[in-house]
């Protein structure tokens, strides 16, 4: 259980490191992350519409955090917050499979997909 939240933290860790190093947008981020969640978990038409609002939420979210004055060590907490906030809303809408999928494979994929991409 604490790998998985370590690996969703350095995933959103390496989220923010791409922000500010790049010009990826919050709109680049959750595309990215709806694309990959529509095509691995295979989702309904009613999941696709909720974890694109979810995903654009907390792009948004992440987005003003890193915009904020402060080291990314310190804006850790705030991250950790912002990350389970999501998992819980994106809990609800995804199947137990389709949740322990996410976790297990998808966010490293994110994270493998941000630093090839964004040169971290």
């Amino acid at each position: 259980m604490k790998t998985k939240k370590i690996a969703t933290i350095v995933a959103l860790l390496l989220t923010c490191l791409s922000f500010s190093q790049n010009s990826f947008t919050v709109k680049d981020m959750a595309d990215y992350q709806n694309k990959i969640m529509i095509d691995e978990l295979s989702l309904t038409e009613e999941q696709t519409k909720k974890v694109s609002e979810v995903n654009i939420k907390y792009a948004t979210k992440l987005r003003a955090l890193i915009d904020r004055e402060g080291s990314m060590f310190s804006k850790r907490d705030d991250m950790k917050k912002i990350s389970t906030a999501k998992n819980d809303e994106l809990s609800k809408i995804l199947t137990e499979a389709q949740f322990k999928k996410y976790e297990n494979d998808l966010v490293p994929k994110i994270r493998k997909h941000i630093r090839k991409n964004m040169k971290l």
